[in-house]
């Protein structure tokens, strides 16, 4: 057996000047295109291809000649591309037939995954979606669909909710995707894998699967999801600068300051957006589940370049979630509260981790006021009242654990004690 090299993708995890933006193993679409260290991958695509072929029963130029009627409109996605017609369909279709298995794989709707491990390496299977998920490394979503229509040509139906069973299991793993929308068909076709997952994870709600109480985590970690609460009449801005948020906004503070304030947190059960449940004297914080791992920063800070782009149609919903966790998440001990809570799970090694990850996330000042609008009102309403906070203070600091409760009961006991001792010692009793 000849001695191996080590592969670039494993080198690159010390490199901390690799750009989160980069793909590491596999290209996709023009822009990086022909880049001398993705070059195995593109070896593979070829293999991909071939697979097609032999499965479907028609020659290779059926599927070119499919896709280089396209081409043209293919082109209108991208800037600055010179290529020809002829090349730019044969990428595409290599690209697309790349994407098409990885997406079968993931489903489970294809015995692919050996023959991927064999060339391309086991641990590049996990940051094969990093990749995927690149803004600069996408293709138009139409190109999949085609080729997902040339592969099973209807075949029993198998091919029409691949994407959407692709997008949900990466996401939410065993956990349901549900929407009242199809984010394949509603208003318009994203222009990408990326768009539409920002389309699910925006519009989606959960829920658990009826053969698996114990839900399963997402098994690559895409991290979060949510829905803006802003109203769909209010046509404001889309991007309010930090420095324009409204005074109340100012009161989120990390966990364990709101923990000391009486603020409880609980996982979101069927909603991925926060929600609060003020009572007498404390709170409820009802947090989305969050998934961190080695992608999440680079997944993260693509969504969030995604949504600053000039062409995106958002209202930055996940920029504004980002920050509002970048808020909540101040240290490992915050990390500690949210993993006990159940609403943070993490495959990295420590919380101190956990909590570079987010200070590293860039969002650049932006904010939308109005995503959560409903949710900080009541949050804020019950954090300015005095009496409330004072209250759980009271509670946090003498009733957390019995001990506490029983110190305070005693020194009360010893103040009453004493007070007693003194008043007859002053006053005694006359026989």
């Amino acid at each position: 057996m000849l001695s191996a090299l080590v592969p670039r993708h494993v080198r690159l995890k010390n490199n901390e000047n690799q750009s989160t933006y980069d793909p590491i193993i596999v290209s996709l679409g023009p822009y990086h295109h022909g880049e001398s260290d993705l070059q195995v991958a593109e070896e593979y695509k070829h293999k991909v291809l071939e697979i097609y072929v032999s499965k479907s029963g028609v020659n290779r130029e059926f599927f070119y000649n499919k896709v280089l009627n396209i081409v043209d409109q293919v082109r209108n996605y991208y800037i600055g591309v010179s290529i020809s017609n002829e090349a730019l369909a044969e990428m595409m279709l290599l690209d697309s037939c790349f994407v098409v298995n990885l997406m079968e794989i993931n489903a489970g709707m294809n015995d692919n995954y050996r023959h991927f491990c064999y060339h391309l390496g086991r641990s590049a299977f996990s940051l094969i979606f990093q990749d995927i998920f690149c803004l600069e490394n996408q293709i138009p979503l139409v190109l999949i669909k085609l080729l997902i229509s040339l592969i099973y040509r209807d075949r029993d139906g198998e091919g029409n909710n691949l994407i959407n069973k692709f997008l949900g299991i990466t996401c939410f793993g065993d956990i349901q995707c549900v929407t009242n929308e199809d984010p394949m068909v509603v208003d318009y076709t994203p222009l990408h894998l990326l768009e539409a997952y920002h389309r699910v994870f925006v519009k989606g709600n959960i829920r658990r699967s009826a053969s698996n109480e114990s839900t399963k985590l997402p098994i690559w970690g895409r991290c979060l999801c949510l829905r803006s609460t802003r109203k769909k009449e209010m046509n404001g801005s889309a991007t309010a600068n930090t420095n324009t948020m409204s005074y109340k906004q100012q009161n989120f503070r990390s966990v364990m300051e709101l923990k000391s304030k009486g603020i409880y947190f609980r996982p979101s059960p069927d909603s991925m957006e926060p929600s609060f449940t003020p009572y007498a004297c404390f709170g409820v914080l009802n947090l989305p589940i969050l998934v961190v791992n080695h992608n999440t920063k680079s997944f993260l800070s693509n969504i969030i370049a995604y949504e600053m782009s000039p062409h995106s149609d958002t209202q930055i919903e996940v920029t504004s979630y980002v920050n509002f966790m970048k808020m909540l998440i101040d240290g490992p001990t915050d990390v500690k509260e949210l993993r006990e809570k159940e609403i943070l799970f993490s495959s990295l090694s420590s919380d101190e981790q956990v909590v570079q990850v987010f200070k590293d996330l860039e969002t650049f000042g932006a904010d939308n006021e109005n995503v959560f609008r409903e949710f900080k009102e009541v949050f804020d309403r019950h954090c300015i009242s005095k009496a409330e906070t004072w209250m759980a203070e009271l509670i946090y600091t003498y009733f957390r654990t019995p001990w506490t409760a029983i110190a305070l009961f005693a020194a009360i006991l010893l103040l009453v004690l004493t007070f007693v001792q003194t008043y007859f010692t002053l006053r005694p009793v006359k026989s």
